[in-house]
Parts: structure tokens; C-alpha cells; sequence
């Protein structure tokens, strides 16, 4: 297990999401 590449990891899928969510236009709150 590899720190750096786990928080890559997490950057790359949070980013992938957010830009997906953007896309949808969603508002939680």
C-alpha cells in the first residue's frame, strides 16, 4: 500500500465525481 498513490487515487475519483455532478447540475443543499 502506497500513500502517494492512494491519494492520487482518491484526487483523480473526487475530481471525476465533482465534474460529473457539475454536469448534472445537482444541489444538495
Amino acid at each position: 500500500m502506497n500513500g502517494v498513490i492512494n491519494l492520487s487515487l482518491w484526487q483523480m475519483i473526487s475530481a471525476y465525481v465533482w465534474s460529473y455532478v457539475n454536469i448534472l447540475d445537482i444541489r444538495p443543499y
